[in-house]
C-alpha cells in the first residue's frame, strides 16, 4: 500500500479563468495527458489535487509549475486501483478543500500484445488500471459533488472504443476502453439528477503516444496534440457543458471514420 508523501500542501491563488473557486482532482498526473490536464485546469482558476502512484519528483514539478503561475495545487500519493487507497484520497480531499467539483480519471495503462498471448496478470493490470481506477474514484467523490449539486467527471477512452471493435495490436486495452464507455454512460444516467455530468474523451494517435502509425493513414494527415485533447476537457468541465452528459468526444483527426 502506498501512502501520502508528507501532508497536503497548498499555496497561491489563481487570478484568472472560468473555473475560479472550483476544485479538481486529476489521477495519473505524471502521464502526459494528466499533467497537461492539471496545468490547464489550474490556468483556468481551479485548485488541483495531483494524484500519482510513483515518481514523486515529477508530480512535484507539476505542482511547482502551478504554484509559479499563481494557482493552487495539492499533491497526493496513492494507488487508485485499490479501494482503501481511493477512500483515503477522498478523505484527504474533503479534509483539505471541503469539496470537489471536477474529477479527471487519467489513469489507464496501455498493453501492446495479442489477446491470446496476454497473461492473467497482464489482463488484471490493464482492467484495474483502466476500469477499477475510474469507477472507484468516481464512487468515492460523488458524495462531495452531490452535496453541492454540481460536478464534472471526465474519463479517457480511445478512438474506436464506441464501435466495440477488435483492436488488432491493443485488443485488451481496447476491451477495457469500450467497457469504460459503458461505465461512463451508466453513471451519467444515474447522477444527472444531481447536476453532475459524466463524459468520455477518446483521443486518437497523439504526438506523445506510445503506439503510433503512419500519419498518412489519418484523414488529418498528422498526429494530434495534447492541447487539442485538453481543449475538449476544458469544454466538458465548463458551465456551458451542463447539458452534455454520457457523451463521447473523439479527438482523432478523423481516424476510424
Amino acid at each position: 500500500m502506498t501512502s501520502p508523501v508528507g501532508q497536503p500542501h497548498e499555496t497561491g491563488q489563481s487570478s484568472s479563468g472560468g473555473l475560479r473557486g472550483r476544485w479538481a482532482l486529476v489521477t495519473g498526473v505524471n502521464g502526459p495527458i494528466g499533467r497537461q490536464a492539471a496545468l490547464a485546469l489550474a490556468s483556468r482558476g481551479a485548485g488541483v489535487f495531483l494524484v500519482y502512484r510513483r515518481r514523486v519528483e515529477e508530480a512535484e514539478r507539476t505542482r511547482s509549475q502551478i504554484l509559479e503561475m499563481g494557482g493552487r495545487a495539492i499533491s497526493l500519493r496513492g494507488d487508485v486501483t485499490l479501494p482503501e487507497e481511493v477512500r483515503r484520497i477522498a478523505e484527504e480531499v474533503k479534509r483539505a478543500a471541503g469539496r470537489l467539483d471536477i474529477l479527471v480519471n487519467g489513469v489507464g495503462d496501455l498493453l501492446v500484445k495479442p489477446a491470446i498471448e496476454t497473461s492473467p496478470e497482464e489482463w488484471r493490470h490493464v482492467i484495474a488500471s483502466n476500469l477499477d481506477s475510474a469507477f472507484l474514484m468516481s464512487m468515492a467523490v460523488l458524495p462531495l459533488m452531490r452535496e453541492r449539486g454540481w460536478g464534472r467527471i471526465v474519463n479517457f477512452g480511445v478512438a474506436g472504443c464506441s464501435d466495440f471493435r477488435a483492436f488488432r495490436q491493443i485488443p485488451v486495452y481496447g476491451m477495457a476502453k469500450s467497457a469504460l464507455l459503458a461505465i461512463t454512460r451508466a453513471l451519467a444516467r444515474e447522477v444527472a439528477q444531481w447536476g453532475i455530468t459524466v463524459n468520455l474523451i477518446s483521443p486518437g494517435f497523439l504526438e506523445v503516444g506510445e503506439f503510433l502509425i503512419d500519419p498518412n493513414r489519418i484523414p488529418a494527415k498528422r498526429f494530434g496534440s495534447l492541447d487539442e485533447v485538453v481543449a475538449a476537457l476544458l469544454y466538458l468541465v465548463s458551465d456551458e457543458a451542463a447539458y452534455v452528459n454520457g457523451t463521447e468526444i473523439i479527438v482523432s483527426g478523423g481516424w476510424n471514420i
